[in-house]
């Protein structure tokens, strides 16, 4: 039950995302020259379950990729903040709060605005 409704919050995430970045038409399509992103160009979509949890990035994720911050709790989501990888894959972000491995851990204070992250798909080409 737990594991569902991580995947469900995940999902939820993701789309918001996509819909406030201008992005759904790439929601559903798969894109083998993607890799493992959820929308173009690079960004993964990381939903906590809690508005108050910090931004979760496993320690062998790419620093190139564009990560964005959603957090769900009580049916809303909330699209915290993104950042890229190498800004905030940093040692001083680095705990194992639940005793399963070291992973960064990012405070949704130190991410950019999402507005920023909209202009800057705009410009390349990819959002509306």
């Amino acid at each position: 039950a737990r594991g569902l409704q991580i995947d469900i919050a995940g999902a939820i995430g993701e789309m918001a995302a996509a819909k406030f970045l201008g992005l759904q038409k790439y929601v559903f399509e798969f894109n083998k020259n993607w890799g493992v992103f959820d929308l173009p160009p690079n960004l993964d979509v990381k939903t906590a379950l809690g508005h108050q949890r910090r931004l979760h990035i496993f320690m062998d994720e790419n620093p190139l990729k564009i990560f964005v911050h959603a957090t769900y709790k009580y049916e809303q989501v909330r699209l915290q903040g993104w950042s890229y990888g190498g800004d905030v894959m940093l040692d001083s972000y680095i705990d194992n709060p639940l005793g399963r491995g070291e992973s960064y851990f990012v405070p949704s204070s130190v991410l950019n605005p999402m507005d920023e992250l909209a202009h800057y798909l705009s410009d390349l080409g990819y959002s509306k």
